[in-house]
């Protein structure tokens, strides 16, 4: 890497971006093989992407630039780049799908964490790349996402099933359900109400509390079965435990009883057979005989 000042760099950006827009694929690969450092920069001119401006496979995008794109994602560009956009923050992939680049799309998602894939599948309402995703070794049906896809920790962060029910996927969410997603999760939403108070409007739910409010009854209905379906091995589960609990104190008693030595005899009783029994020695000690030595 050479040493380019500031100028220079952005001249380069500028190249590449008229290059990119134009549609001269030969001149964008010239320009990378010449600089490879520039493959992350933005069209504000910084050589790292900021989230006010689109990167260069989103200018590729936008110009319906399938081979650029292309050519891009094999160089290694961020295909996890967001910006804002005229819809909100969005990345590559979400333009890509506006501009019915289905192709793209798909270079991208061969790229992405599985993680990231399966959050792309129930956002596009797939049933059967879900499907397949949720199967993968690496998938984690039960992450924790913001509504970008990204990983999230705590109460606010949303499952994939409602995800799939905020954006109406009914088949989804169900495929969701049926594969035993977590149906508990509460999601909470913060709302000051007044700029100048302290107080707080806490707003939680539940997939179940959403898909209602949505209308959407099929899932309302495939949840409710899960629950109790739920409910009903747990309180089976119960009832198997306590049994072989029972089975294992039954056993060990017998196995106690079993090692117990027998009975000591009473004392008076002890006491009355020592007695025949010197009896007895004495009769032999003198030459008598004694049929029993028991009276």
């Amino acid at each position: 890497m050479t040493n380019i000042s500031p100028a220079g760099q952005r001249e380069i950006i500028r190249e590449m971006c008229n290059a990119i827009q134009h549609g001269r694929r030969h001149d964008v690969e010239t320009i990378l093989d010449d600089n490879e450092e520039f493959i992350n920069a933005d069209e504000g001119g910084n050589m790292v992407a900021k989230s006010l401006y689109r990167n260069f496979l989103m200018l590729a995008i936008d110009a319906l630039e399938t081979d650029i794109s292309a050519l891009l994602i094999d160089r290694g560009i961020d295909i996890n780049h967001k910006c804002w956009c005229v819809n909100g923050k969005q990345s590559a992939r979400d333009l890509a799908i506006e501009n019915g680049l289905n192709d793209v799309v798909d270079m991208i998602d061969r790229r992405l964490p599985i993680s990231m894939q399966l959050f792309a599948a129930v956002s596009d309402g797939s049933v059967t790349r879900t499907k397949q995703l949720i199967s993968h070794i690496d998938a984690d049906i039960n992450m924790k996402v913001n509504l970008y896809g990204e990983k999230t920790p705590g109460c606010l962060a949303f499952t994939l099933l409602m995800i799939a029910i905020k954006l109406n996927h009914s088949d989804v969410a169900e495929l969701l359900v049926q594969e035993n997603i977590d149906v508990a999760f509460q999601h909470q939403e913060w709302e000051r109400l007044n700029p100048e108070s302290d107080d707080v409007l806490v707003v939680s739910y539940t997939a179940l509390e959403l898909a209602t409010q949505r209308g959407m009854y099929d899932v309302v209905k495939r949840i409710k079965g899960q629950q109790l379906k739920r409910t009903v091995v747990k309180e089976t589960n119960k009832i198997d435990d306590a049994k072989q609990s029972d089975v294992d104190t039954n056993r060990l008693t017998n196995s106690q009883e079993a090692r117990e030595p027998p009975a000591a005899i009473p004392t008076v009783e002890q006491d009355h057979l020592d007695n025949n029994i010197n009896k007895y020695e004495n009769k032999v000690a003198h030459g008598q005989s004694c049929c029993c030595i028991l009276s």
